[in-house]
């Protein structure tokens, strides 16, 4: 492999290369006539491929192995070198798919630098060229599940890179021989973006120290953990806050990142605060009550009592007002509201509480805080000092969902947009925009996490699955709502591609567009 020294970088060789390779070595065997250089050939082809099955590295495959060199062209590229800025410049791409060279040119300039290098020349006239993609954090669902796979998750246009979580798989990425069977399933599929791994946090793993570091040395580009409960069919267990303060300590000498998906809620008070909603549901669906009326009066005719149930309703009546009853509480679990009380914005100010003081007190740990949606006045100024105690090292990242939609804005019974924190109202939505804007954001990750038919519960907010599917218009959704508000593709670049690979370790191969890095870019 033309990479092999890199420990991040697993590649095939071009097929012809290969094809070329294999039929020398078939015709030596054929010439010499000896078993002997027949049995070392196959033996050399069984390690070649063991050594790709089994590699203990992220996976990173292109959409094609044969990459044609060429000088690509447009009139706005986001440059890194120029503050983000849009400049006309010219991309030229190497043999193995990296830049060889990034300057600004007009567009006769790169055409005459095309010609003087004997490469192809591809003008982009009109379109802006943005780094690739880099989403931090999906799940697609591989292993042991067919609701997506690495084939057709990484087809997302715009996307680059995806770092793939350890949740929503089965087995979950929780253990190193579970990482590399998730590895071992990407080096396997027609991958059409790169592909990287997180490690996944269990209760047990967060207290074993050698399980940690075998994990950062079998190719995890971080550990991921939640602190809140997720859907039993998500594979989390969340953590108790003193498990997450020695994990912290352990994880900080990997010099990897921990991210955290910042709510914080035990399973007691996730059960208490779905019951409370469930029990409102409940006690409206049997308080219900029916028109009152008065009994008639009848003759005293026999001397006996009449004895009269005082209610008074026809059958038709009986069946519309029962009817309605069950309408309003089917519908209070249809409803996007109900999911939105079961999930409290208090949950998500005690994790900043929490994680602030654990990025104090483990002063090398780089700790990353995941889905903020919904902060309120406390959780501001608990933010803000956990920044700028942390020296940059404390980062946080919302997700397209939180940023392009509000609570009252989801259709009823659309579970497809149920998430996890819930999507918060029309001020958390600004305020969400107004931090990433500062600063206080640094980057916007998809949260992609699909999930079978079965699992969307026809509707139900309370049974159905947390996740949105939103890798494939991560780039579309935040680009439309940040232009809207003022916002550049620059900004749009560093929150989409170079914040993300600065966290993940990337920087200089990921994320931006300058010579030696890369060629990952998208053309819109």
């Amino acid at each position: 492999s033309p990479h092999a020294g890199d420990p991040l970088v697993v590649r095939l060789w071009p097929p012809v290369r290969l094809q070329q390779r294999c039929d020398a070595r078939s015709g030596d065997a054929q010439g010499l006539g000896s078993a002997r250089r027949l049995a070392l050939a196959l033996l050399g082809a069984w390690v070649l491929i063991a050594t790709v099955m089994l590699w203990p590295s992220p996976v990173i495959q292109l959409r094609s192995c044969l990459v044609r060199e060429r000088v690509v062209w447009a009139p706005h590229v986001v440059l890194a070198a120029h503050a983000y800025g849009t400049v006309a410049a010219y991309l030229r791409i190497d043999a193995h798919g990296r830049l060889a060279a990034v300057a600004p040119a007009t567009r006769a300039e790169a055409e005459v630098h095309a010609r003087e290098q004997a490469l192809p020349f591809e003008p982009h006239d009109g379109s802006t060229i943005s780094p690739g993609v880099v989403d931090a954090r999906v799940q697609l669902a591989s292993p042991g599940r067919d609701w997506e796979g690495y084939a057709h998750g990484t087809r997302a246009g715009g996307v680059t890179t995806v770092v793939d979580g350890p949740f929503g798989s089965d087995p979950p990425a929780t253990g190193k021989h579970e990482l590399q069977l998730h590895m071992r399933a990407a080096a396997t599929s027609a991958l059409s973006s790169h592909v990287g791994f997180l490690a996944g946090l269990t209760p047990s793993l967060a207290r074993d120290a050698l399980g940690l570091f075998a994990l950062a040395g079998s190719g995890a580009l971080g550990f991921y953990a939640v602190l809140s409960p997720m859907h039993d069919a998500a594979g989390a267990r969340p953590l108790a806050v003193d498990d997450l303060r020695v994990a912290a300590e352990t994880i900080s000498r990997t010099g990897l990142p921990l991210l955290v998906r910042a709510e914080l809620a035990s399973f007691e008070q996730f059960e208490l605060v779905r019951g409370q909603a469930l029990y409102e549901f409940e006690a409206d669906r049997m308080g219900r009550t029916l028109p009152e009326s008065k009994p008639r009066r009848l003759p005293r005719r026999t001397g006996l009592p009449l004895l009269v149930r005082a209610e008074l309703a026809s059958f038709e009546q009986f069946e519309l007002v029962r009817g309605q009853a069950l309408y309003k509480f089917e519908a209070d679990r249809m409803d996007p509201l109900t999911h939105l009380r079961t999930r409290p914005a208090e949950w998500q100010t005690a994790a900043l509480q929490e994680l602030a003081r654990i990025a104090k007190a483990t002063s090398a740990l780089r700790l990353h805080l995941t889905d903020i949606a919904r902060l309120d006045d406390d959780a501001l100024p608990l933010l803000a000092d956990a920044r700028a105690a942390s020296n940059g090292r404390l980062t946080a990242d919302t997700a397209p969902h939180y940023l392009a939609f509000d609570a009252l804005s989801l259709r009823w019974g659309d579970t497809h947009l149920k998430a996890e924190p819930a999507i918060g109202d029309e001020s958390s939505r600004a305020r969400l925009w107004e931090l990433l804007g500062k600063g206080e954001i640094d980057m916007v990750a998809s949260g992609h996490a699909p999930c079978s038919d079965e699992l969307r519960a026809d509707g139900d907010f309370v049974q159905a699955w947390a996740g949105v599917s939103g890798l494939q218009f991560i780039m579309q959704a935040t680009w439309t709502e940040a232009r809207l508000r003022g916002h550049s593709v620059g900004e749009l670049a560093r929150w989409l591609s170079a914040a993300p690979a600065a966290l993940l370790g990337l920087t200089g191969r990921k994320g931006e567009l300058r010579e030696g890095a890369d060629a990952d870019f998208v053309v819109h």
